[in-house]
């Protein structure tokens, strides 16, 4: 059994979320993460991204982090602490960002001009509260907006991403009874939708 925790990277609704959880026990504890990101947020350090685009929205996901009072990045943290104070091992099983950033530059520049203008103008008609994780309508009609506006960014920033974290994911069950994974509610709809064509039982912990 799988159990999914999507989160907002910058909320405090979800950091309880996935307290909750680790607390009830697991076998393992899989996060969105890859060993570089998670040695620059444990040190502290900023990511050095070679595009002005990714700087761009790491800009804004910091200014909307100072509405809520939590770090882009702190709900992994917190899922790979309490998992090590609770003595259940961790594994990291996003892509390289590396990989993902390689991909990412080779993008035309509308492609990736498309993020700068989802990110100014939001997804018009909705409205929710920053510190709460989105809601599963929200998140699903979000992938599904930009998999249609900006395919090959999606392809980049989440498809292949889904890919490699359901298939991790599956070969985590094969030898785990109870597998607690936490990732961004937005990966949430691909991971589960790959989760069922592979026959991998799953709940979504996410909302209630």
């Amino acid at each position: 059994m799988i159990r999914l925790v999507g989160t907002s990277h910058i909320s405090p609704e979800a950091i309880k979320r996935i307290e909750e959880e680790i607390d009830h026990g697991a076998d393992c504890v899989a996060v969105e993460l890859d060993m570089g990101r998670y040695e620059a947020l444990k040190s502290g350090r900023k990511g050095s991204y070679p595009s002005i685009f990714f700087r761009l929205l790491s800009w804004i996901q910091g200014k909307l982090a100072e509405k809520t009072g939590v770090l882009p990045g702190e709900e992994m943290l917190t899922a790979t602490d309490r998992a090590m104070e609770n003595q259940i091992r961790v594994y990291f099983i996003d892509r390289p960002i590396y990989e993902t950033l390689e991909d990412f530059q080779k993008l035309g520049i509308l492609e990736k001009a498309k993020i700068a203008l989802m990110c100014f103008t939001g997804i018009r008609g909705y409205d929710f509260n920053l510190r709460e994780v989105p809601s599963e309508d929200i998140v699903k009609k979000s992938t599904e907006l930009l998999s249609k506006r900006a395919p090959e960014l999606y392809r980049v920033l989440v498809e292949k991403r889904d890919e490699i974290m359901s298939s991790a994911l599956y070969e985590l069950s094969e030898e785990n009874e109870d597998v607690l994974a936490v990732v961004g509610a937005g990966h949430l709809p691909g991971i589960k939708d790959r989760l069922s064509e592979m026959g991998v039982e799953y709940v979504d912990k996410t909302f209630k």
